[in-house]
């Protein structure tokens, strides 16, 4: 009430100069100059001014009434929301009750339902890029399987080529350990040792020369072939090179490419037989040029 209210600002007003003590008077002395609120008196009231024709109609309106009264009370305390709430003023103690509110119901009927066969098609989208992914990853993941065990076969292949090729100069320089021990071993009295390597050298040389003596057109002929082919396989892993360099594509794409490029290699790797095949060896072509066996050196 405006009493209430004027009594707390007095209160704020004199709270920081006046002791406890006296505030407390104060809200005594204030509180004791309201006045009190009467207490109407209903039962004057409860009776109905209706008029009934008889007392039996009187008795079940007042029945009916009373029923009404008790249904209300207890549907309204029962309810959670409206428990009491102690007020505490003047010593005396008041109850209030809080009016029930509805729940709002929170974006009901704003979005529309879909109907069922969109439902179930977006379902079946969901599904499908589900499995789109799924199998872009499981080629994703064969492709990186496959760069590894190119890798791991080229590296094979290197460490078997430098194993062969050492093998190969060991047992050359066994072989002119022993040839020249052989020849030191047979050799007169009183000869220079270091005469034989040089004789030997100049054999392998003479050797050489014949070597490239056979068929020259021919032989000239395959080397300007090798070379094209040389040149054709070094301008395909150039592109290969630029094609990566470039901007990344479709896993799809990416795999047109790369069996392009294997059909482009296999055709390289046939040809290469092909001429490996169709030229003679060299023993061959030396003896049906000199009419005798090349030596073992």
């Amino acid at each position: 009430t405006a009493l209430q209210k004027e009594a707390q600002l007095i209160i704020e007003k004199y709270r920081k100069s006046l002791p406890r003590k006296s505030v407390s008077e104060i809200w005594k002395n204030i509180i004791s100059k309201i006045p009190t609120i009467e207490k109407l008196n209903l039962t004057e009231r409860s009776q109905s001014s209706l008029d009934f024709s008889n007392v039996e109609e009187q008795q079940q309106f007042e029945k009916l009434r009373r029923e009404l009264q008790q249904d209300e009370e207890r549907n309204f305390f029962t309810h959670p929301i409206n428990q009491s709430r102690k007020i505490w003023t003047s010593g005396s103690q008041q109850h209030t009750y809080t009016i029930p509110r509805k729940k709002r119901p929170y974006l009901t009927g704003m979005l529309p339902e879909l109907p069922a066969y969109e439902v179930y098609i977006h379902a079946k989208q969901m599904e499908e890029q589900r499995l789109a992914a799924i199998r872009e990853f499981k080629i994703s993941q064969e492709i990186i399987e496959q760069r590894r065990k190119d890798l791991k076969a080229l590296k094979d292949w290197r460490e078997k080529a430098s194993s062969m090729q050492e093998k190969k100069l060991m047992e050359r320089r066994e072989g002119n350990i022993l040839f020249k021990n052989e020849v030191l071993k047979n050799a007169p009295f009183a000869t220079d040792p270091d005469f034989y390597p040089v004789t030997r050298n100049e054999l392998q040389s003479k050797q050489e020369r014949r070597k490239r003596v056979v068929n020259v057109p021919s032989l000239k002929e395959e080397e300007t072939k090798d070379k094209q082919l040389e040149l054709q396989i070094q301008q395909h892993i150039r592109m290969m090179w630029e094609r990566r360099r470039k901007q990344k594509k479709t896993v799809q794409e990416e795999l047109e490419v790369a069996k392009r490029d294997l059909e482009i290699a296999e055709k390289f790797r046939s040809e290469l037989a092909e001429r490996k095949n169709r030229i003679p060896p060299i023993d061959y072509a030396f003896t049906a040029f000199s009419r005798e066996p090349l030596s073992n050196s």
